[in-house]
């Protein structure tokens, strides 16, 4: 399903590709020590940056 900004629902050129679309692509389905770190490091980079004043006190996600 694609969505144009002001013409709603559409395929056609300049179309905005829905969210769950695009994060299929990105997101890997199993997550490991390797993605852990990762959302580690953009946390810290985040802070480095001044986007966030600090590091949260407890992690963001959760291991099972």
């Amino acid at each position: 399903m694609i969505v144009q900004a002001g013409r709603g629902v559409g395929g056609g050129v300049g179309g905005i590709t829905l969210l769950p679309h695009r994060l299929a692509r990105v997101f890997v389905p199993t997550w490991g020590d390797a993605e852990f770190a990762k959302i580690d490091r953009q946390l810290a980079e985040a802070v480095r940056l001044g986007l966030l004043a600090k590091k949260p006190d407890r992690p963001v996600y959760t291991r099972v």
